[in-house]
C-alpha cells in the first residue's frame, strides 16, 4: 500500500516523526464521498491516484464532474462508499467513474447520489448496493458481482453494460436498456414507465421486466437472449426484432397487446400468456404450451411456428385463435376457442374445442384434421381440407360457403334430434345452410334423426340413426336399381347407378325412385311361356293441401332474444289413409329501394306425416333460421311451394301446393 504524505502535524511531532512512530499510517478502509473534507493529498480533480480510506468532498467532486469527466479509482479494492447526500445536477455531457479495478470492491450507495444528466459508470465491483436513491441520465456496469438498485425512486435514462452476477434495478418514469450482458443469476428490472430495449440483452439466467405503467418495446437492434424471459406490463409488449432467442416465455399485458417473435430454433415454452387486445407469437422453431391459463382476449390472436409443431395441453381462451405450424394439437381441458383457424403443413390438425358455437375457418393439413365440441356445436364456414377430416360436436350449423375437402370425411352427431340431408356434393343439417365437400371416396355420419339421402357415384355413404327412438332414412334411389338389404335397423343399399350406402340404427327405411329391374331372359323351351298379368295398381287416394294462414309465425321474444323457431302451417287431407312425407321450399324475394329484385331459395326438410281417411290434419314446418336472417326490409316477401307424397305406394307426387305470399 501506497504511504501518503500528511501537511499538518499531529500532537506537537513532526511530520518526519509521525511517520516513524508503527501504527500511526492511515487505517485501510473505503474510499468515501462525504460532507467532510477532502484527504490531504486529494488535489485538483483528477481521483485516480487516491487510496484506501481517502475521503471526497461531495461538493468538490460535484464541481469537478460539472467541469468533465472524473474517475475515482480504487485499485486495492476496499470498496467506495456514498456516504452523504451528493449532487451534481444539473450536469450535461460528462461520466462520473467509480471503478474498483482487477480486485473488485463493493459499491455502495448509502445517501442520496445524483449526477444530474450525466452518466454514472461502475467497473470491477464485486457487489453494487443502494440504501438511498440515484439520478443519473445513463448507468454503466462492467462489474463482477451482483448488483443490487432496488430502491424504487431511481431515475436513470437508460442502463448498460455487462454484469457477471445477478442483477436487480427498480427506477422511476421510463427506461432504455442500451445493452446487457451476462447477468449470471439473472435479471430483474422494474421500472414505473415504459421500457425500451434498444441493444442487445445476453443473459444466462432468467430476464424480468415489470413494467406496470408503460409498454414495453424492441427498437434498432433491441433483442433478448434469455433461456427465461418473465414479460409483465398495463399496456403493450412488442418484442418482435430479429434476434429474440428465448426459450420459455410467460407474458401479461393487463390492457394492451403481445407480440413476440423469436428465433430459437430448439422450440419456445409457453408458460402463460394474457392479452387484453390480442396476441402474436411467433418462433422460428415449435411453440409447446404445456401449462398456465392462455387468455387471448383480443380478436386477433395467433400460434405461429415457421419450422416446427404448435401444440398445447393448456386451456386457452380466444375469440379468434390462427395456429400455424408442421402441426397443431390443441388438447387443453376448457379450450374456449370462439373462431379457429389453423394449418398443418406436413403434419395434422387436432383442437379440442368448447362453447356455443365455435366457428371453423380456414383449416388445413397435409394429413388428418380432427376438432371436436364436447360443449355445443360446430360451424364449419370456410375450407376444411386434408386426408381425412373428422369434426364430432352436439350439432352442426352452417351459414353458407363452407367445404370440406378430404378422401375421408367423417361426421359425429351426439344432438339426436337432428336431420341431415345428402346429396352428391352437398351435407345440410337441419334448418341450416348447405356444407359442400369434395374428393371424398367416403362419407359417414354418425347421429341422426332423419336422413335425407340422394346417393353418389363416387362416394360411399355410411349413415348411423339414433335407434330406437330415431332414425328414418329416406332414399331417392334416382332411378337407379336397388338391390341388397334395404330394411331397418340396419343394411346396405346398392344401386346399379351409384355408390353404396350402408346404414344402422334406424327405425323406417323408405325407397324412392327405384328403377325397374331388366327382364331375365328364359331359355327356350318345347312348353310355351306362360304369361301372367300383374293385378291393376290400387286407386291413388285423392288429396288436398292448403295454407292455414298467409303468414309465418315467429318465435316469441323472453328477454331479447327469440326463443324457438319460426313455421309456417299447412292443412292436409286425403281420401285414403296414407303415410306421406311432406317437403317445401321457401323463396325470399328482396326488393331494395333502387336496382333489381334478388330471389334466395331455402329448403324445407323433409317430415313425415299419417294420414286418415278424409281427415284434415294440420302440419307444421319449420322455418329455416336463415329465411328470417335474409329478411332486410319490409319491402321483401317470402313464397313458398309445397309437395306431398306417398313413396312407400309409389305415388312420387300426391299434392303440391304454391303459396305466392307469405308475411
Amino acid at each position: 500500500m501506497r504511504k501518503r504524505l500528511l501537511t499538518a502535524a499531529v500532537a506537537g511531532l513532526s511530520l518526519f516523526a509521525l511517520l516513524l512512530i508503527p501504527g500511526s499510517a492511515p487505517a485501510a478502509g473505503p474510499i468515501t464521498i462525504s460532507g467532510g473534507t477532502n484527504s490531504a493529498d486529494i488535489t485538483g480533480c483528477d481521483l485516480t491516484a487516491i487510496g484506501d480510506g481517502d475521503n471526497i468532498n461531495s461538493t468538490f467532486l460535484a464541481d469537478c464532474l460539472d467541469a468533465g469527466d472524473v474517475t475515482i479509482d480504487d485499485p486495492d479494492g476496499d470498496g467506495i462508499v456514498v456516504a452523504s447526500m451528493f449532487s451534481a445536477a444539473p450536469c450535461s455531457g460528462h461520466t462520473l467513474t467509480l471503478d474498483e479495478g482487477a480486485t473488485g470492491g463493493t459499491v455502495a450507495f448509502q445517501a442520496e447520489t445524483s449526477v444530474g444528466g450525466c452518466g454514472l459508470a461502475i467497473t470491477g465491483a464485486s457487489a453494487v448496493t443502494e440504501t438511498a436513491v440515484i439520478t443519473a441520465g445513463a448507468l454503466t456496469f462492467d462489474t463482477v458481482g451482483v448488483v443490487t438498485l432496488n430502491t424504487t425512486d431511481n431515475v436513470i435514462g437508460s442502463i448498460s453494460g455487462t454484469v457477471d452476477g445477478a442483477f436487480g434495478f427498480d427506477s422511476t418514469g421510463d427506461l432504455a436498456i442500451a445493452s446487457l450482458s451476462d447477468p449470471g443469476g439473472g435479471a430483474y428490472i422494474i421500472p414505473s414507465g415504459s421500457i425500451t430495449i434498444s441493444g442487445p440483452i445476453d443473459a444466462a439466467g432468467t430476464v424480468t421486466l415489470n413494467d406496470p405503467g408503460g409498454a414495453i418495446t424492441e427498437q434498432g437492434s433491441g433483442s433478448i437472449t434469455a433461456p427465461t424471459l418473465n414479460a409483465t406490463t398495463g399496456q403493450n409488449i412488442t418484442l418482435t426484432r430479429s434476434g429474440n432467442a428465448v426459450d420459455t416465455l410467460d407474458a401479461n399485458s393487463s390492457d394492451g397487446a403481445v407480440d413476440f417473435t423469436d428465433a430459437e430454433t430448439a422450440g419456445l415454452e409457453l408458460e402463460g400468456i394474457n392479452d387484453y387486445s390480442g396476441a402474436s407469437i411467433t418462433n422460428s422453431g415449435s411453440i409447446d404450451s404445456v401449462s398456465g391459463f392462455f387468455d387471448f382476449s383480443g380478436s386477433d390472436d395467433s400460434l405461429i411456428s415457421q419450422n416446427g409443431s404448435v401444440t398445447s395441453t393448456a386451456n386457452m381462451n380466444a375469440d379468434q385463435l390462427t395456429a400455424s405450424g408442421t402441426s397443431v394439437s390443441l388438447t387443453g381441458a376448457e379450450d374456449d376457442v370462439q373462431a379457429l383457424d389453423a394449418t398443418a403443413t406436413s403434419g395434422n390438425v387436432n383442437a379440442d374445442l368448447r362453447g356455443a358455437t365455435p366457428t371453423l375457418g380456414s383449416i388445413s393439413a397435409s394429413g388428418a384434421v380432427s376438432v371436436t365440441n364436447n360443449y355445443g356445436s360446430l360451424e364449419p364456414t370456410g375450407s376444411i381440407n386434408g386426408q381425412s377430416i373428422a369434426l364430432a360436436a352436439g350439432g352442426f350449423t352452417a351459414a353458407g360457403g363452407a367445404e370440406l375437402a378430404a378422401p375421408s370425411i367423417a361426421l359425429t352427431d351426439t344432438d339426436t334430434g337432428d336431420g341431415w340431408t345428402v346429396t352428391p356434393t352437398t351435407i345440410t343439417p337441419t334448418g341450416s345452410a348447405a356444407i359442400a365437400y369434395s374428393g371424398a371416396t367416403s362419407l359417414s355420419i354418425d347421429g341422426g334423426a332423419l336422413f335425407n339421402v340422394n346417393p353418389s357415384p363416387t362416394t360411399t355413404l355410411t349413415l348411423t340413426g339414433d335407434a330406437p327412438t330415431a332414425g328414418v332414412l329416406d332414399y331417392n334411389a334416382e332411378g337407379g336399381v336397388v338391390t341388397g338389404s334395404d330394411s331397418a335397423p340396419s343394411g346396405t343399399i346398392d344401386n346399379s347407378e351409384y355408390k353404396p350406402v350402408s346404414f344402422s340404427g334406424m327405425t323406417s327405411v323408405q325407397i324412392a325412385n327405384a328403377g325397374t329391374p331388366p327382364p331375365t331372359t328364359t331359355p327356350t323351351t318345347t312348353t310355351p311361356p306362360t304369361t301372367t298379368t300383374p293385378p291393376p295398381p290400387p286407386n291413388a287416394p285423392t288429396c288436398s293441401l292448403r295454407a292455414a294462414s298467409s303468414k309465418v309465425t315467429l318465435p316469441k321474444r323472453v328477454h331479447g332474444k327469440l326463443k324457438g323457431r319460426a313455421t309456417v302451417t299447412l292443412v292436409a287431407r286425403c281420401s285414403a289413409a296414407v303415410s306421406a312425407t311432406l317437403v317445401g321450399r321457401i323463396t325470399v324475394v328482396n326488393k331494395p329501394k333502387h336496382g333489381k329484385a334478388k330471389s334466395k331459395h331455402y329448403g324445407v326438410a323433409l317430415i313425415h306425416v299419417a294420414l286418415g281417411a278424409s281427415t284434415a290434419r294440420k302440419v307444421v314446418l319449420n322455418v329455416p333460421a336463415a329465411v328470417i336472417t335474409a329478411l332486410a326490409n319490409k319491402r321483401d316477401k317470402l313464397s313458398a311451394g309445397f309437395t306431398m307424397a306417398d313413396p312407400g305406394h309409389g305415388d312420387d307426387v300426391l299434392k303440391t301446393v304454391t303459396i305466392k305470399r307469405l308475411t
